[in-house]
């Protein structure tokens, strides 16, 4: 929380573009990666305290192209935090109306970055 606060005053009020890489989602769908071992629908209720970036987007491909670039996990794992996830962000997508959430299969290069660019311009 503190360090949302310390970004929101230095780059958000000052209307710099922060991205960040999984965000609190992952402390929702994958708390082990992070060490946080707590209730999944606690940590999701705690999300209504967190700031809600404008654009949310969930980038997934199949567990062979992930696995193709990541050993870390095993298909099993991959498939399902990808079904979790695509859950979650229509979850909020209907919960949270002043953000969008957004999942993209991301298999072009060039599809991919359109439908993120496209999303950012109907914001600006």
């Amino acid at each position: 929380m503190v360090g949302q606060v310390y970004v929101y005053f230095k780059y958000v009020l000052r209307g710099k573009i922060v991205l960040y890489d999984r965000y609190y989602f992952d402390f929702i769908n994958d708390a082990k990666r992070s060490n946080i071992q707590l209730n999944r629908s606690f940590l999701k209720a705690l999300y209504r305290l967190v700031f809600k970036p404008k654009l949310n987007f969930f980038l997934y491909a199949d567990a062979e192209t992930i696995l193709a670039r990541k050993k870390e996990m095993i298909a099993p794992e991959i498939d399902q935090l990808t079904i979790l996830y695509k859950r979650l962000f229509g979850q909020m997508s209907k919960e949270y109306k002043g953000s969008h959430y957004t999942i993209i299969e991301n298999k072009e290069l060039d599809v991919t970055l359109d439908t993120i660019m496209k999303s950012y311009a109907k914001l600006a």
